[in-house]
């Protein structure tokens, strides 16, 4: 990995890979078009490869009773109604681990303006916060694409 590391959410360290970059506020939207931006983002234009972290703070009482798992099940059930019809496929539950935290998520893919694209979306829980983490890339590098998220999802370090 390389030797820029991003601190995101005062605790989580994420070092930038070679070739990839921070998104400004000003791409973070546009990204989105102006709807939910993700918190941070990093990507690799050549490799056609967004990595985003996002993350919200819960109640007590719901992060006792809510683990990564139900978060995951409830998105991926959102996002499976969101999309119905859409040309969206989703993936089982997967586990993983984050920074030491478990996480659980599911792989999917789509067609964007006639491009085959792949990703994945993972949740880990840490305290009262919950991190999301959403990937996006082009189906035809998917084995890059995937060896090298493996490597980012192993770098990642939470401070204290």
């Amino acid at each position: 990995m390389g030797e820029t590391v991003n601190v995101v959410n005062e605790e989580m360290r994420i070092p930038l890979p070679e070739g990839f970059h921070v998104m400004s506020d000003e791409e973070r939207i546009a990204l989105s078009k102006g709807q939910n931006a993700p918190a941070w983002v990093m990507s690799n234009e050549e490799k056609h490869l967004l990595f985003s972290v996002s993350w919200k703070a819960i109640p007590a009482i719901a992060s006792m009773l809510l683990g990564p798992k139900d978060m995951v099940k409830n998105m991926k059930k959102r996002y499976g109604e969101a999309a119905e019809g859409k040309g969206y496929t989703f993936g089982d539950i997967e586990k993983l681990t984050i920074g030491g935290e478990k996480a659980y998520g599911y792989p999917f893919s789509y067609t964007a303006e006639g491009i085959e694209m792949c990703g994945d979306s993972f949740v880990i829980k840490r305290g009262k916060q919950y991190y999301f983490f959403h990937t996006y890339y082009r189906e035809e590098l998917k084995e890059e694409s995937e060896k090298l998220l493996e490597e980012i999802y192993g770098s990642i370090s939470f401070e204290g």
